[in-house]
């Protein structure tokens, strides 16, 4: 019998009239029962598709306001058994026993309808699960405690139950919150934007500053909420469905599982608002502004079809890249490098690293113009002076005023001093040197030497004096000749050759007047007069059989350079028409001389010795007065140099002279004049503080890594390899900024340095500002020999440079302040595999040249000694063979056609490339094993492995024009940026393995 039947008096159960009734009455509620349940399904199906679409419907609440029970109809078993005022505990039991008419119809109903299956109210609504408010509010009633004091915490913990409770509002409550970050974000792209578009680049940028928890922190806590409503919803509707029509015989099952499902999700959400609210531990995808920011650079330099790919890429599906990055890495990493970066006007390359140095040039042009401020200091002082000198680049008036004048006497110092008609007086400041050489010709040449030197034009030879141990002069070709290879000249029919001949021609003419048939000249005593048909093309003669004396000797010494060391003496039999005792003291002002002197090429010196005593003494005048001109035209302004305006153009790879932003070209010059002062402007303003120890935390692991592949190295005898780790771990790193000669911190130390009572700068003289600049530092850079400015820490290149370098003297690499930016160094709030990606194989290039084969020559302490045994070096030259003919098969696009890198001229600087990054790879992997780097938002389809390799890339990416390439690969011991990313990959085995490229084995070797 129906229970909902109980308690009816009048009921006969034994009636079989009563019985029929009864079963048809059963028949018809099961029949609208099941078609309630069909709807039923029906509406939850809709609500969950319209849920999984993102849809919420609005729906009222399912509970029946006249149907719910008030505080005074809660049933017996509920109600506070207490004593009323007189009453006894036998009164009060009576009173509780009696029957509640209105309490006994409510239970007895909902006995019947839990018995049934149905909803406890007559009316159809939805599940259980559907009905919560959508507002989530308390349930009315008095929020007092079960004595019946006031519980003001009531009302919400009677909301976290509810919320506990409800899948559905939890649901609702993540989508919101979906909904929510997702505007936040495109809000925050938008205003992105326009900071960008309105603000000017770099300023008061603080890569290390606060992260905004609010703003970037919740994305990541909805996705993880996204992630478990997705389950959630499958599963439901799972269950659901599996049921069907048999909700009455499995409902225990059902709803057992409809309560499994929920403490899912009340868990996972709990974990989810936990990682989101605490923020104990990083999660694991780094979604912060400078994260995205990072992404952003490496995703816009992707290949265009790489990046359209994983914008198309569905979640948890494995990439299947349109670029092989096996093969072609470099556009795999680089291919839209082009099209999202464009040239100015009078540029021909651009790259990373040029970008970057951009970067420097514009901090330093808002401190080179701001207003200064009225008070004094060394500081003010120091910036004053740069201003000066600022202000007379940019005075382009006066110096379309001035015009050769400022030049002229450059030339005329030249023609001065070495003269070419009998019986010209010499300077009187010359009388106190003491020539030894065996000619008359000697003592001239000597001293035209002296003022190139000072005047920084190259000729001849390139010297270098770098010594904390002994007096050490260095001696090498030149490198700086004129055109960029020696078989440009041969080609006296190319359009390069034509402009030139012009070039050249115009230049002497400005001071030559027109060159003449006939000259009389002094040569070797004997006064003659020689017929010189053309003055230009005899200086362009010259230069060309320097050039090709410079290849012969590069070739020569090209897998294992070796310095030959040789005493005065020994230089002057080589080389008699250039008394370099009479050099040095030239330019050191002194009566000292070298130690001895260091030549990479013996031969060049006696076949230079061979071709001085060949050449008329009028060309070698006018070819010291072209290398001066060539060396300062830039900061002359002058139509009367018009044709070599459009030479330095050509050789740029422009078609036409366009001139660069003043700015830019004073900005530059400032750099090189008053670098330290430069140097330290930029390290005040554009370095944060604490790069300087991620950059020396990277160093010293990358150093470790190298100490372990060099124990490994077999192919060293035991020895040898034991001498390389040791020179490892004897490495210094000198870091942003020198501390001494001059400590850049202190400004009166650079005041000190560079002398400025002594150093006369104007307003209004801006080429002799340079020159006077350049005379003091080439001095300074003499005395070392003498010993008076010999200091192992003295830095070669000031900290506004890009590149780092390795000097061999002193077992140190020094890394300049500029070079510790994004997207080389980043803040160590970024994933780690981006920093030792592209700061780590840059640094571990430099590091390796410890131990190539110039590095072998010199000891750990920095002394000249070579430690390589004779099995060392000949294994290496044979591994060295192998890079040769790598690099000698890759080609670029010239202006002609393709041309290929010359792998000879690479050499030491391609083995270099490969071993940085494989120890960069290793020493990063080292440091993951205490440090766990997060994942990159936007970046999951590669692994941090793999994202490693393309911060490696990144900062190779560049775009060049075709003369300009042409130039690099006739002059340059660096290989093009493109061929650099090849060869350095297809010489990695953790990079062919990270990739999973067909073949795991390097294609060459050393390190």
């Amino acid at each position: 019998m129906p229970l909902h039947l109980l308690g009816k008096k009048s009921w006969n159960v034994y009636n079989t009239d009563n019985i029929a009734r009864v079963r048809r009455d059963e028949a018809a509620a099961r029949a609208e029962q099941a078609e309630k349940e069909r709807q039923q399904h029906e509406h939850e199906a809709g609500a969950r598709l319209a849920l999984l679409r993102g849809e919420i419907a609005d729906r009222s609440s399912a509970v029946d306001d006249a149907g719910s029970l008030g505080t005074e109809d809660i049933p017996g078993s509920r109600r506070k058994k207490r004593r009323l005022a007189g009453e006894d505990d036998t009164d009060r039991d009576i009173r509780l026993a009696r029957p509640n008419p209105h309490e006994h119809g409510q239970r007895g109903m909902k006995l019947a309808d839990d018995a049934a299956g149905r909803p406890s109210h007559s009316t159809p609504g939805p599940a259980w699960y559907m009905t919560a408010p959508t507002d989530q509010s308390a349930p009315s009633g008095p929020g007092r405690d079960v004595w019946g004091n006031e519980d003001a915490g009531r009302r919400a913990r009677d909301q976290r139950r509810l919320d506990a409770n409800d899948p559905l509002a939890a649901m609702k409550k993540g989508i919101a919150q979906l909904r929510r970050a997702d505007e936040q974000r495109r809000a925050w792209r938008e205003q992105r934007e326009r900071d960008l578009a309105g603000v000017e680049p770099l300023d008061d940028f603080d890569l290390d500053g606060a992260r905004e928890e609010e703003r970037h922190g919740e994305p990541e806590a909805s996705r993880k909420i996204a992630k478990v409503i997705e389950l959630v919803s499958d599963l439901v509707y799972s269950q659901s469905q599996s049921t069907g029509q048999h909700v009455q015989k499995h409902k225990h099952k059902y709803i057992g599982g409809l309560v499994a499902i929920a403490a899912i999700t009340v868990l996972a959400l709990g974990v989810a608002y936990g990682i989101y609210a605490s923020r104990k531990s990083k999660p694991a995808v780094c979604d912060s502004a400078v994260c995205l920011l990072a992404v952003e650079t490496i995703l816009s330099n992707l290949h265009p079809d790489v990046a359209s790919m994983l914008r198309d890429l569905h979640p948890n599906t494995l990439p299947t890249f349109p670029i092989d990055p096996c093969t072609n890495f470099d556009q795999f990493v680089c291919g839209g490098f082009s099209q999202h970066h464009q040239f100015r006007s009078e540029q021909n390359y651009l790259s990373t690293a040029s970008i970057m140095a951009d970067n420097v040039d514009i901090i330093l042009r808002q401190l080179l113009e701001k207003p200064l401020d009225s008070k004094t200091g060394p500081d003010q002082h120091l910036l004053s002076v740069a201003q000066d000198a600022y202000k007379a680049c940019m005075d382009e008036s006066t110096l379309r005023r001035i015009g050769l004048d400022a030049l002229s006497g450059l030339v005329d110092g030249i023609r001065t001093i070495f003269p070419v008609y009998p019986n010209q007086p010499r300077p009187s400041h010359q009388k106190h040197l003491q020539a030894s050489g065996p000619s008359q010709q000697v003592a001239p040449l000597a001293d035209v030497l002296i003022q190139s030197i000072l005047n920084g034009a190259s000729a001849l030879l390139d010297f270098q004096v770098d010594a904390p141990r002994h007096q050490v002069l260095f001696a090498s070709p030149v490198r700086d000749i004129g055109l960029p290879h020696p078989d440009l000249y041969d080609q006296e029919d190319s359009d390069l050759m034509t402009i030139y001949r012009q070039a050249v021609k115009q230049s002497l003419a400005n001071f030559y007047g027109d060159s003449p048939n006939t000259t009389a000249v002094w040569h070797k005593g004997i006064h003659s007069s020689v017929r010189v048909p053309s003055l230009s093309d005899a200086v362009i003669q010259f230069e060309s059989k320097i050039a090709h004396l410079v290849l012969e000797s590069e070739a020569n010494s090209a897998v294992s350079p070796v310095y030959s060391r040789l005493s005065l003496a020994d230089f002057t039999n080589l080389l008699p028409e250039l008394d370099l005792n009479l050099v040095f003291q030239g330019v050191t002002n002194t009566s000292q001389q070298p130690d001895y002197i260091k030549v990479s090429s013996v031969e060049y010196l006696s076949h230079l010795s061979v071709l001085l005593q060949q050449t008329q003494p009028l060309t070698l005048q006018a070819f010291f007065v072209w290398k001066t001109i060539q060396q300062w035209s830039g900061r002359v302004d002058d139509e009367r140099l018009s044709k070599l305006v459009l030479l330095k153009t050509r050789l740029g790879g422009n078609r036409t002279a366009l001139p660069e932003d003043r700015w830019r070209q004073c900005v530059h010059d400032i750099s090189f004049d008053l670098g330290w002062v430069a140097s330290r402007l930029y390290v005040n303003q554009g370095l944060p503080s604490s790069h300087n120890a991620t950059a020396a935390d990277i160093i010293d692991d990358v150093k470790a890594s190298f100490y372990k592949i060099l124990t490994d190295s077999t192919w060293m005898p035991l020895k040898d390899r034991h001498t390389a780790a040791l020179k490892v771990r004897h490495i210094q790193a000198e870091i942003a900024y020198p501390t001494t000669k001059p400590n850049i911190s202190n400004p009166s130390a650079i005041e000190d340095y560079y002398r400025f009572d002594n150093l006369q700068l104007a307003k209004d003289t801006y080429l002799l500002n340079g020159v006077a600049t350049t005379r003091q530092q080439a001095q300074r850079q003499w005395a070392k020999a003498t010993g008076r400015e010999t200091d192992k820490h003295e830095w070669d290149l000031f900290s506004t440079a890009i590149d780092p370098f390795y000097k061999y003297t002193v077992n140190t690499v020094f890394v300049p302040a500029a070079l510790l930016q994004p997207p080389v160094l980043h803040s160590t709030s970024l994933p780690s595999f981006l920093s030792y990606g592209a700061f780590g194989p840059i640094t571990g290039h430099e590091i390796s040249h410890a131990f190539d084969a110039v590095g072998a020559q010199y000891y750990l302490d920095g002394t000249y000694s070579n430690w390589w045994g004779n099995v060392t070096a000949a294994e290496y030259e044979r591994k060295a063979q192998c890079f040769v003919t790598q690099y000698s098969s890759y080609t670029v696009p010239g202006p002609g056609g393709d041309l290929h890198v010359n792998g000879t001229l690479t050499l030491q600087e391609a083995i270099a490339d490969s071993a940085g990054a494989n120890a960069a790879f290793q020493a990063w992997k080292g440091h993951e094993q205490t440090t766990k780097s997060q994942a990159l938002l936007g970046l999951e389809a590669f692994t941090n492995e793999q994202v490693f390799w393309l911060s490696f890339g990144n900062f190779w990416c560049d775009k060049v024009q075709p003369e300009q390439l042409e130039h690099d690969v006739l002059t340059s011991h660096h290989a093009p940026n493109s061929v650099r990313i090849l060869g350095t990959v297809a010489n990695s085995r953790d990079f062919l393995q990270t990739w999973k490229c067909p073949s795991e084995e390097p294609r060459c070797e050393v390190w």
